[in-house]
């Protein structure tokens, strides 16, 4: 066991013996140095002892490490996304090999960050967004002196949206959904610099569901046997999608998603097995809230099919009953008026039927 430990502590004093000036030993790189809230900043630490093994490299903001990696190469990079103004200062990194903790830290010299407020101002109407809204995002330079404001570019995570030339920028979501939600910025260029915006977090939050209804092709709730019954499940409102389901007492029969606030059902050749309390409910999962919202319930009964059928022969026999008795009534009346109208027309030369036959 002395001989491990020997070797280490005489690892240590060559360490300390051979050491420079970690300045000269430690480079820290930041890229870039002045930046605008929202954008990215790149630290790259660069170690050049010619020593190999695997290194602890440890970087810093005014003192405070920001991140740890472990790593076999001479150079590492840490991304920070999304800087702020918070993220302003002085920046340093450290390495020690992962097999001596205790050991040596070799640490850079510092590089100053800079993060300035952007003169491009990012604005959402309206300010708190749900499903469906029109959201308008307004992009405009604060610096009329800068003129930095001729071509404006609007990006989603970082992904290109649009281009506008317009003073202010404007630019327009239609009928939001929830994947519209994001960060969005834009970029203000003038003269080949570039401008970014602070980044704007949109939410497009889902529509609860409300008002859920049944609707039955039957007023009277009495269905003939062997026809079909038509199950309408329908919401005033909701974001999609929906999920739908039909019940038949405390029972589910049916279930479907759609985007549709209106679904429609059919049970073909109704019988008595089909009848019941008939309901219906929809949900869509809004606000994180997965509960169904339930339509009142319908009592169905079958009707047999020969009461409808002997109702209909009764008022089709009494149809024609009553159609032939007017006809009969206007036949018989109608040579007794026929005989009137003749006896009381004038009959200038006596040349009238009856005259005709008596001078035969």
């Amino acid at each position: 066991m002395g001989l491990p430990w020997a070797f280490a502590l005489l690892l240590e004093l060559m360490l300390q013996a051979t050491a420079q000036d970690p300045d000269k030993e430690m480079k820290i790189e930041a890229e870039p140095k002045l930046l605008w809230p929202g954008q990215s900043l790149l630290l790259t630490c660069k170690f050049s002892y010619l020593l190999q093994g695997e290194l602890i490299y440890s970087f810093y903001r005014e003192g405070s490490r920001l991140t740890k990696i472990r790593s076999s190469n001479k150079s590492v990079s840490f991304k920070m996304e999304h800087v702020t103004l918070e993220d302003n200062g002085r920046y340093r990194c450290e390495v020690r090999f992962a097999k001596y903790p205790s050991g040596r830290v070799f640490s850079s010299a510092d590089t100053s960050v800079m993060v300035k407020e952007s003169p491009v101002r990012l604005s959402v109407e309206p300010k708190t967004q749900k499903d469906g809204d029109t959201i308008t995002l307004r992009c405009w330079c604060t610096d009329f002196l800068l003129h930095c404001g001729e071509q404006y570019v609007v990006y989603r995570n970082n992904s290109f949206l649009a281009s506008i030339s317009m003073i202010p920028a404007i630019y327009r979501i239609q009928k939001a959904t929830v994947m519209d939600s994001g960060w969005y910025h834009c970029v203000a260029s003038s003269n080949d610099e570039e401008y970014t915006s602070r980044v704007v977090e949109i939410t497009v939050k889902k529509i609860p569901v409300a008002n859920t209804q049944l609707h039955i092709n039957s007023s009277s709730g009495k269905i003939t046997e062997g026809s079909n019954l038509t199950l309408t499940c329908l919401v005033t409102e909701g974001s999609a999608p929906i999920q739908y389901t039909w019940y038949r007492g405390e029972t589910d029969f049916h279930n479907e998603t759609s985007s549709s606030k209106a679904v429609t059902y059919k049970i073909y050749h109704f019988n008595e097995r089909n009848q019941g309390q008939y309901s219906c409910s929809a949900y869509n999962n809004a606000e994180g809230k997965n509960v169904a919202l339930h339509s009142r319930a319908f009592e169905l009964m079958v009707e047999a099919p020969e009461q409808s059928y002997v109702l209909g022969i009764r008022i089709a026999v009494l149809t024609l009953f009553l159609t032939a008795s007017l006809i009969a009534l206007v036949f018989v009346n109608l040579p007794n008026k026929m005989l009137d109208n003749t006896s009381r027309s004038s009959q200038p030369q006596g040349m009238g039927f009856l005259g005709i036959i008596g001078r035969w």
